[in-house]
């Protein structure tokens, strides 16, 4: 089960049969590597969402996000997750095969959250100047990669990470991939 948790920013976006009665569940009943955290990333007065792992901080970005267009919000994470794995040499189906429901994630981790904040500041003004050809799939995918790829800290750790890269050895431990 794939537990989510969204600001409040993006609480009331995701499309309403998707949001309406998700479950709540707790840290116990799932693993954290099935924890994802959603915000909303505004370029050029259009939304963008932005998810990242809990564990391993891997991130998903939707680019020109309108509810309309995404009636069954589960569907796109999926699609969206399973492109972004390719993207980075990981099969994504053992993975998804545990996605079949969604939940509720209602208390907050700060490294996730943290980790949201701090590619909004550094993607928003590159994003911001690509952001017309941002559709384009090799922009998008370059955007997707780097997120990846951008180098960061986790709690425990005592060097830099690539987020992609532990996810890998996330899903490896786990026997996901």
């Amino acid at each position: 089960m794939i537990r989510l948790y969204q600001t409040k920013k993006l609480t009331g976006h995701l499309s309403n049969s998707f949001c309406k009665d998700l479950p709540e569940v707790s840290e116990q009943e799932a693993d954290p590597i099935f924890s994802w955290y959603g915000d909303i990333l505004n370029i050029n007065r259009k939304m963008n969402i932005i998810f990242t792992n809990e564990v391993t901080k891997f991130s998903i970005l939707i680019i020109k996000y309108r509810k309309s267009d995404h009636p069954d919000f589960a569907a796109t994470f999926r699609q969206y997750l399973a492109f972004t794995m390719r993207l980075h040499s990981m099969d994504p189906e053992k993975y998804l095969a545990h996605t079949d429901a969604f939940g509720l994630n209602t208390k907050s981790s700060r490294s996730p959250i943290a980790h949201l904040s701090r590619l909004k500041m550094d993607f928003t003004p590159a994003l911001k100047r690509d952001y017309d050809e941002l559709e384009t799939e090799p922009l998008w995918i370059e955007y997707t990669r780097s997120m990846n790829t951008y180098i960061t800290t986790y709690p425990g750790r005592k060097s830099y990470y690539e987020p992609a890269e532990v996810m890998k050895e996330e899903l490896k431990k786990r026997e996901l991939i």
